[in-house]
């Protein structure tokens, strides 16, 4: 019988079917579907092909180590999700303020949502672990706050990226500072746009030497950079702090809470959500929340409407939201107040 229609993937030529394979998007369909085991397959032959093409230190690369810790997270095989979480999130968190002043906010949006799926992930991991070995574990808490934390702070570096720009505008030596750690990120993109180039060619028609020294030629960008970077940090502090700034820690948290409050800290995620309670004195409480994003919209979507209105709705608004997201979390209503008496929210 003859057939008209288009191939199927398992016809395509090899290129074009590994470039459908190996795909990001479609190993979030297996997972989303069931298809764990396949998906974890096609995240390990990624993990593979991006250390080869952008070397182990890379963003893509980092990228490929998160797609299978989320793998190995759903397949309940958390120690070697973790390993991969431990490898990926240092990497994403830092390089990736490479790409921080890309001009497409598209894709902004699509690192800052891989981050943050892989991020909801490993801390999910954590939070299981530690209800089935120590439910009260401090040291767990402790870091998925920080994490918690860095993640929120990346929605406010728009505004500071304005504030800088005026802080620039008034110092020539800062100025200049900046516009050579500027220029040599748009050095590293533009290189990483070449080598992204060259890798999608087939391999009968791809100059490997190129491939190298292109490679080369980033890593001392990269390293060049993070000179740049050192130096300003010594010698415009300020503005260092400005652009890149540092969450609190618990400690000082607790140095600003008066004897008998607490702070609940609420992170609301696509998959998951998690509270942490941090009190004046002793350890930090951590849940999981049973709600999540999505729940938020239809109760509270029009409260920046009404926000103007004082004092009576205000109050109303405050408690009714604590009641309901502390519905969720044993651990934080049954160690913390309601709004109106001492602990923050």
């Amino acid at each position: 019988m003859v057939t008209t229609g288009k191939p199927t993937p398992t016809q395509w030529p090899p290129q074009q079917r590994e470039v459908y394979e190996l795909n990001s998007s479609r190993i979030a369909t297996l997972y989303a579907s069931g298809q764990v085991d396949a998906g974890i397959a096609a995240a390990t032959a990624l993990l593979k092909q991006q250390t080869a093409r952008t070397g182990a230190n890379s963003l893509d690369t980092a990228g490929a180590h998160g797609t299978l810790a989320i793998g190995y997270a759903r397949a309940g095989r958390d120690a070697d999700a973790i390993r991969e979480f431990k490898t990926a999130l240092p990497v994403l968190m830092t390089v990736g303020r490479e790409n921080a002043d890309e001009d497409d906010p598209t894709i902004v949006a699509a690192r800052s949502a891989r981050l943050q799926h892989i991020v909801e992930s490993y801390i999910g991991v954590l939070a299981r672990g530690a209800a089935k070995s120590n439910p009260n574990s401090n040291d767990v808490a402790l870091e998925t706050f920080a994490l918690a934390d860095a993640i929120r702070g990346r929605s406010v570096q728009k505004a500071l990226a304005n504030a800088s720009a005026r802080m620039v505008a008034k110092d020539s030596a800062l100025a200049e500072s900046v516009r050579n750690e500027q220029n040599l990120g748009k050095q590293i993109s533009a290189a990483l746009g070449t080598l992204n180039n060259l890798l999608a060619l087939p391999s009968d028609q791809r100059d490997d030497a190129t491939v190298r020294a292109t490679s080369a030629a980033i890593e001392k960008l990269r390293a060049d950079r993070r000179t740049a970077q050192q130096d300003i940090k010594r010698r415009f502090p300020s503005y260092a702090d400005l652009i890149d700034p540092k969450p609190p820690s618990v400690d000082e948290i607790k140095n600003a809470l008066r004897p008998g409050e607490a702070l609940l800290s609420y992170y609301f995620g696509q998959n998951a959500s998690f509270v942490w309670a941090v009190p004046k004195d002793g350890d930090v409480a951590f849940a999981t929340c049973r709600r999540q994003r999505s729940s938020l919209r239809p109760r509270f979507g029009g409260c920046s409407k009404r926000s103007s209105r004082k004092s009576a709705w205000s109050r109303k608004f405050r408690r009714s939201t604590w009641r309901w997201a502390t519905s969720s979390t044993r651990c934080c209503s049954s160690r913390s107040k309601q709004p109106g008496s001492r602990a923050r929210a």
